[in-house]
């Protein structure tokens, strides 16, 4: 039943009240007040689309996102001179490594999670255990 409402297009009120979690249903709400459907499947794009951007962006595009991480695909490493690496992912982002750890190279495709931190951070986990600290650039 749950993954049934969760493929469901809501467009009134009265039809988000059905949603359990509470964010998700004021996601909702805001959706229909302002005029559009609610979709899971969209707000799950516009999370992936935003994370990483600077609060003000992300702000200015999405009033409210319950992501903490994503799971992309990176595309792409290069490395620079620096020895830090540009990460790009499938969907378009470029990210940057942050401080000049040793980083391996791996065979791109491959999947990895980027979770937000404190202060703003963020950090690419890699399929082997290593975790590098990056920033969004694109």
């Amino acid at each position: 039943m749950a993954a049934q409402s969760e493929l469901k297009t809501y467009h009134t009120a009265k039809e988000c009240r059905t949603i359990e979690n509470a964010t998700v249903r004021l996601f909702c709400y805001d959706s229909v007040v302002d005029g559009t459907p609610y979709s899971p499947e969209d707000q799950r794009k516009l999370v992936q689309e935003t994370f990483g951007k600077s609060a003000r962006e992300e702000e200015r595009l999405v009033k409210e996102t319950p992501a903490d991480k994503v799971l992309v695909e990176i595309v792409s490493v290069k490395q620079l001179r620096t020895g830090k690496r540009i990460f790009t992912t499938a969907s378009g982002q470029v990210w940057k490594q942050t401080l000049s750890d040793h980083v391996p190279m791996e065979k791109t495709p491959y999947k990895a999670e980027i979770k937000k931190v404190a202060f703003g951070y963020s950090l690419v986990s890699l399929e082997r255990p290593k975790v590098v600290k990056v920033e969004r650039v694109k």
